[in-house]
C-alpha cells in the first residue's frame, strides 16, 4: 500500500514464511536487512538504489513500513532484495562474516 503523497510504503508480509534453518521470517528481519544495507559501513551496491529511504520500521511481526525522503516512483522495484535473518546475520560482521558465503534464506 502506498500513501497518497508517495512517501510511505506499507507491506504486509505473508504469514508462515520460514528461513531454511526453520526459524520464522518476519518484519524484524526485513527491517534488519534494509537498515544494514542503508548503513554506510556496509559494502552493498544496493544502497545507492535506496537513497530515497528515510526510515524502515516494523509494525508488529508482519508489517513493514518504509518512509521516503521524497516520492520515488521506482521504489517498489527496490524492495525485492533477499531478506537476511537477523538471528544469524546480526551476530556477524556484515562485510566479512560467514553469512556472506553460507547464507540462510527463505526461497
Amino acid at each position: 500500500e502506498v500513501s497518497a503523497d508517495g512517501l510511505t510504503y506499507t507491506y504486509k508480509l505473508r504469514p508462515g514464511v520460514k528461513f531454511s534453518d526453520g526459524k520464522a521470517s518476519g518484519a524484524k528481519d526485513v527491517v534488519f536487512t534494509y537498515r544494514t544495507i542503508l548503513d554506510a559501513k556496509t559494502n552493498n551496491p544496493s544502497r545507492t538504489e535506496l537513497d530515497a529511504v528515510k526510515d524502515v520500521t516494523a509494525q508488529g511481526e508482519d508489517t513493514v513500513v518504509f518512509t521516503l525522503k521524497y516520492p520515488y516512483a521506482p521504489f517498489a522495484q527496490r524492495t525485492v532484495l533477499p531478506i537476511a535473518p537477523e538471528h544469524i546475520a546480526g551476530k556477524q560482521d556484515v562485510n566479512t562474516g560467514a553469512f556472506t558465503t553460507r547464507p540462510v534464506g527463505t526461497g
